[in-house]
């Protein structure tokens, strides 16, 4: 594996931001959950300016608890009943995972008509990392704190993933990433988690990748983990 180049994006600076706001919301919140408990939260205001508001129900107990991060103000709202359906974690972590889905396809864009595969490795410090793979492969090398990876096939390969590009993804989202995609000239597909990983996910995930035939076997066995796919030629 070849170290290709190091991108300098303050886009994907800003989403990492928007990352590393949303993380610590997951762990405050989660923090006061007994085992096995969900809740339900509402974040207003993350990918603009000003406060974040974050609404919970009121037995959670960060009733008017206020925290600051990164410039950021965030208030915990107690309400009644809570339903969102555009602001909520999910929905939170579609957007960024479609923000550096748009980042890292224009990074690697230039990569696409190559016959070895690339790789773009999102770091936590806002720093993105290129390096080159093989014809039909590339490995994540031991870098710690990564947010999110994509990688391309080779000119002609449908980005139809392997087993090995799911363990990476299973992985990383075990470890609080976002997730990762795969580009080709022929498409592309994502997977990424839309809710706080658990270990059953875990377990899950690994079962239908050991037994992986189709891609609809492992985008539906977990509502915490989705997949965007777009074939086409």
């Amino acid at each position: 594996m070849l170290f290709e180049e190091i991108i300098n994006d303050s886009y994907i600076v800003k989403q990492v931001e928007h990352f590393k706001i949303l993380s610590s919301i997951e762990y405050i919140v989660e923090n006061t959950l007994e085992e096995n408990e969900t809740l339900e939260i509402c974040i207003n205001n993350l990918f603009n300016h000003g406060t974040i508001q974050v609404y919970i129900p009121k037995q959670s107990g960060l009733c008017n608890y206020v925290e600051k991060f990164f410039g950021r103000h965030i208030e915990f709202i107690c309400i009644d009943s809570i339903k969102c359906t555009n602001n909520n974690l999910s929905s939170s972590l579609k957007t960024l995972c479609k923000n550096f889905y748009v980042a890292t396809q224009r990074h690697l864009y230039k990569y696409l008509f190559e016959d070895v595969e690339y790789m773009e490795i999102v770091l936590k410090s806002g720093k993105a990392v290129i390096v080159q793979g093989f014809e039909k492969s590339v490995a994540i090398p031991q870098i710690r704190d990564v947010i999110f990876i994509a990688h391309t096939h080779p000119i002609g390969y449908p980005p139809i993933p392997s087993k090995k590009d799911l363990y990476s993804m299973r992985d990383l989202i075990a470890e609080r990433g976002i997730g990762g995609c795969i580009y080709s000239t022929k498409g592309s597909f994502c997977m990424y988690r839309t809710g706080i990983p658990t270990w059953k996910d875990y377990e899950l995930l690994t079962i239908a990748i050991n037994r992986y035939e189709k891609i609809e076997d492992i985008c539906t066995i977990s509502s915490n983990i989705k997949c965007f796919v777009n074939y086409f030629g």
